[in-house]
C-alpha cells in the first residue's frame, strides 16, 4: 500500500489540474479516491505532513467550489435552452417571466 500522505498529495495535485483544465471526468473519478485516502490519514503520526495536506486542501476548496458553481450555471443554462423549445420566455413590465405568446397583445405598441 502506498503512503497515504503521498497518495493524498498526488490526488490533490490531480484535482487541481483537473479543475484548471475543466476535466470533469477526472474530478468525478478522483473525489471518491480522495475520500478513501483521507480516511487512511487518521493513522499518520506526522503532524507536519498532515498540516501541509490540510493547507493544500484548503487552497483547493474554493477552486472546487467555483468549478461546482460553473457546472450548476451550465446546467441551468441548458435547462433554459430546453425550455425555449416551448416558446420564447420574456419578462412583463411587472418583472414576471412569461412566454412571448402571452405578451403578443402589446405587439402593436411600438
Amino acid at each position: 500500500m502506498r503512503d497515504p500522505v503521498a497518495t493524498t498529495d498526488a490526488l490533490l495535485s490531480d484535482l487541481a489540474r483537473a479543475a484548471r483544465q475543466g476535466d470533469l471526468t477526472t474530478l468525478a473519478q478522483r473525489l471518491p479516491e480522495l475520500e478513501a485516502a483521507g480516511a487512511m490519514l487518521a493513522a499518520v503520526p506526522d503532524r507536519a505532513a498532515l498540516d501541509a495536506l490540510r493547507a493544500r486542501a484548503a487552497a483547493l476548496a474554493p477552486v472546487l467550489a467555483a468549478t461546482a458553481e460553473g457546472v450548476k450555471a451550465a446546467l441551468a443554462r441548458l435547462h433554459e435552452i430546453r425550455a425555449a423549445r416551448s416558446g420564447l420566455s420574456v419578462y412583463t413590465p411587472e418583472g414576471r417571466q412569461t412566454l412571448a405568446a402571452d405578451g403578443l397583445r402589446n405587439r402593436g405598441r411600438y
